[in-house]
């Protein structure tokens, strides 16, 4: 009896210790993997530095509708709370005239 009870735990032991030694990948360490291609799925690679150091955010306005840099400061100051971003959050402004009447598309987004 006692040695089906030990070789019971040796083989869960064995496999649970193939998470370590990379039989899964890459990925083997990661809780909560990113979801490509779905909306949010890469919320965490965009809080975390492992992947990306940085983070532009890009305001498209249409003209005479530029945000007011106190409200982009203020964004950038609460990513910085939250994000880890060695080299920065940045803002770029980009004037476009959208110029589309009625209602907008999942391709118009897009």
């Amino acid at each position: 009896m006692a040695r089906r009870l030990l070789l019971a735990h040796l083989m869960v032991l064995m496999m649970a210790s193939t998470s370590l030694s990379g039989c899964f990948g890459d990925d083997g360490f990661d809780i909560i993997p990113e979801k490509k291609g779905v909306p949010g799925g890469l919320t965490l690679a965009c809080l975390r530095s492992t992947v990306y150091t940085s983070m532009v955010i890009e305001v498209d306005y249409e003209p005479g509708y530029k945000p007011y840099s106190s409200s982009l400061d203020m964004l950038v100051e609460r990513l910085n709370s939250v994000c880890d971003k060695p080299s920065g959050i940045s803002v770029e402004y980009d004037e476009v005239d959208f110029s589309h009447n009625g209602a907008w598309t999942a391709n118009d987004v897009r």
